[in-house]
């Protein structure tokens, strides 16, 4: 089961993303988002690389080339074994405006067999279809049950 998260910016995706992971029995592999001041980095799940994906400049986020080429490669090199959960959190601007990047993306999609993975709203037109089993919007109304019955599919 590969399942997509969206809703509205600090809706609470990336926490019920945390709570996922930390309640089944499938072991993390990924990429996880982050903003720090200027800056949007990524860093896999392990810890074992970070590298900067976006830079400021005059008020707009700018993509590193760089960086998507790092993640692209990371993303290339992932295997897959059934007891493994593939995580990406978060798709969002930045992502979508790299074609290296996207096709290394919908690659370990295909290759995996469960995904948890949080879509910046609007931008779920980026993984194929075919590599998406669940788009889950979350809001106010659905946010608390969400993790739950997400974990339940996975268990």
């Amino acid at each position: 089961m590969k399942i997509f998260l969206t809703g509205p910016k600090g809706i609470g995706k990336s926490t019920i993303v945390q709570k996922v992971l930390q309640n089944v029995p499938l072991r993390a592999k990924g990429i996880i988002t982050e903003k720090h001041g200027d800056t949007v980095v990524a860093r896999t799940i392990d810890g074992s690389a970070i590298t900067t994906i976006g830079s400021k400049k005059q008020n707009v986020m700018i993509p590193l080339e760089e960086g998507f080429t790092i993640l692209s490669s990371f993303l290339e090199s992932l295997e897959f074994s059934n007891d493994e959960i593939f995580v990406v959190d978060e798709i969002g601007f930045l992502e979508s405006n790299h074609t290296e990047y996207r096709e290394s993306l919908n690659n370990a999609l295909e290759r995996c067999t469960h995904a948890i993975c949080v879509l910046r709203l609007g931008i779920d037109n980026y993984v194929h279809p075919n590599h998406m089993s669940v788009l889950l919007n979350v809001n106010l109304h659905t946010r608390s049950r969400l993790a739950d019955q997400i974990i339940s599919v996975f268990k």
